[in-house]
């Protein structure tokens, strides 16, 4: 493999994509699996979701004015 390199803001960018994947992660498994307060698992797996969405938006405008 190359030694490619990536910028610090590529790095936050792939960390907020795999806690973007553990939330929809957790969201599948409160729908499917777990009975007890699912929709308040659901919602706050929700509610993260909206902030990982907004925290992506902004790393990407300041990723396009590089």
């Amino acid at each position: 493999m190359s030694g490619t390199k990536y910028t610090s803001k590529s790095k936050r960018l792939f960390e907020l994509m795999d806690r973007l994947h553990e939330c929809k992660e957790d969201i599948d498994y409160n729908v499917v699996k777990s009975r007890s307060n699912r929709l308040d698992k659901v919602e706050k797996n929700a509610k993260e979701i909206e902030i990982i969405a907004v925290e992506m938006q902004k790393l990407v405008a300041e990723m396009r004015r590089k």
